[in-house]
């Protein structure tokens, strides 16, 4: 059952970088300041997100319709840049399973952000590949990661592909 929920996210996303509980509320860092913030991407429209930091250490991000937990850990101070996740919890309330899905989340201002979604396709899987991920075939391939270590040094190596990227401004 897990496998197919992050694959079906994976197929939403278009090919993402997963694993198993590499991260957990204990890792989380704040790192987006608590406010109101617009998230802007190529051929979207924007969107208002207000943004909290849970107990627990995690990002809520409350969108109005959807609210999403994301966690953020630093991977390189002096670039501003951290491994951001999203966990997939199971449906099934007596799995405390956990997907997450990895991406790279750098610092572009004072309250701006840009979210990179790394691609499990082409010179994306290879880089995973290079870095200890098991590619997934299919029609959405998936990268599965087995180790943190791993997955920081792929997302540190990442090209910015500014077209595929996120942002998030606070508004004033």
């Amino acid at each position: 059952m897990r496998r197919l929920l992050i694959l079906l996210a994976c197929l939403a996303l278009t090919a993402c970088w997963y694993g198993d509980r590499l991260y957990t509320p204990s890792d989380a860092r704040p790192a987006i300041r608590p406010g109101v913030y617009r998230a802007t991407a190529e051929d979207e429209a924007p969107k208002a997100y207000r943004i909290s930091i849970e107990p627990d250490g995690m990002t809520k991000l409350d969108g109005g319709e959807t609210t999403d937990l994301m966690g953020f850990s630093p991977l390189d101070s002096v670039r501003g840049t951290y491994v951001a996740w999203l966990p997939l919890k199971d449906k099934e309330p007596d799995e405390r399973g956990e997907l997450q899905i990895y991406l790279l989340m750098m610092r572009a201002g004072p309250d701006e952000y840009r979210i990179y979604p790394p691609e499990c396709k082409d010179s994306g899987a290879d880089l995973a590949r290079k870095n200890g991920a098991t590619v997934e075939e299919g029609t959405s391939p998936a990268c599965y990661f087995t180790s943190r270590s791993d997955v920081e040094k792929a997302l540190r190596s990442l090209p910015l592909d500014e077209h595929s990227a996120s942002t998030l401004k606070r508004i004033p």
